[in-house]
């Protein structure tokens, strides 16, 4: 990723090294780099953590997304020693406030970042682990104007929660829908249910092309509790996330399944608890309640 500035200065983000190439911005680069009309060598910046977006504002000043904890978008003075002097977006993004709850300036991987003569901004945020961009458009005063979901994605599937006809689950977000609306038209983005910064080990954060192959089984009510239960493409893992009121819309991850586990026993441990298995009948047994 690069901009150029009116100046013709020109801004490139570093990528860090990495066994497959496409991997080098996977999640973002290490600096910010200058060279000058000339090609000579420029400032630096080194502050902003994993930058993959950058884009100069009508007034001459740079502009940087990226995936870190802040979920913003930093802008930097670089008349001279480069500055941090602005942000877009409510420090933690969609973690902010209600976590997972979607809304206006409440971002999370920032991706792609983009001006227009008029001076409104173009912000693309990754609500996945790999997938899902959503775009929002921003005028000069940050009101936002407008915001499309679901760009990129290669594959998804998705179901009602039984007690809500009108919220759908796919395997990473939450949409509200409006059937009296037309096709294509009645969903809404409501919220994002991976924490890739609390909890960085889970398998939707950590298998880099699972994310693109994952699908969502359905959505579930046990005792009162609601668990939304993935699987890949091909089969392969069997996942359980359990949502809870006090994470908002982020479901925390119960089990995860090898497709080859031995003798198909299949358990789900919380907390060192067994919530059921199946006997050599392929009956279902319950242990002590989550």
């Amino acid at each position: 990723p690069l901009a150029v500035g009116g100046d013709g200065q020109v801004w490139v983000i570093e990528g860090k090294p990495a066994k497959e190439p496409y991997l080098s911005f996977y999640t973002g680069g290490t600096k910010i780099i200058s060279r000058t009309s000339k090609g000579e060598p420029g400032p630096e910046i080194t502050d902003f953590e994993n930058p993959c977006a950058v884009a100069v504002d009508l007034k001459g000043r740079l502009l940087i997304g990226g995936l870190n904890k802040h979920c913003q978008v930093w802008i930097y003075d670089v008349s001279g020693k480069p500055m941090k002097v602005d942000t877009i977006g409510i420090e933690g993004g969609i973690f902010s406030g209600t976590p997972g709850e979607y809304g206006p300036k409440k971002f999370h991987w920032v991706r792609g970042l983009g001006m227009d003569q008029t001076g409104n901004v173009y912000i693309a945020s990754v609500f996945g682990t790999w997938y899902n961009v959503t775009i929002e458009a921003y005028d000069p005063a940050g009101k936002r104007l407008w915001d499309v979901h679901g760009l990129g994605n290669w594959l998804d599937t998705a179901c009602t929660d039984p007690d809500d006809e009108n919220t759908v689950y796919t395997k990473e977000n939450v949409f509200k829908m409006d059937w009296t609306k037309p096709a294509g038209e009645e969903h809404t983005l409501a919220g994002f249910t991976v924490d890739r910064f609390k909890y960085p080990d889970r398998p939707r954060v950590t298998d880099l092309h699972g994310p693109s192959h994952r699908l969502v089984n359905g959505v579930r009510r046990i005792g009162g509790k609601r668990f939304l239960f993935c699987g890949a493409q091909g089969t392969g893992n069997f996942e359980i996330y359990k949502f809870g009121k006090r994470l908002g819309c982020l479901a925390l991850q119960l089990r995860c399944w090898p497709y080859n586990m031995a003798a198909y026993r299949w358990e789900a441990v919380a907390r060192g608890r067994r919530m059921f298995h199946l006997d050599g009948q392929q009956r279902r047994r319950y242990g002590r309640p989550l």
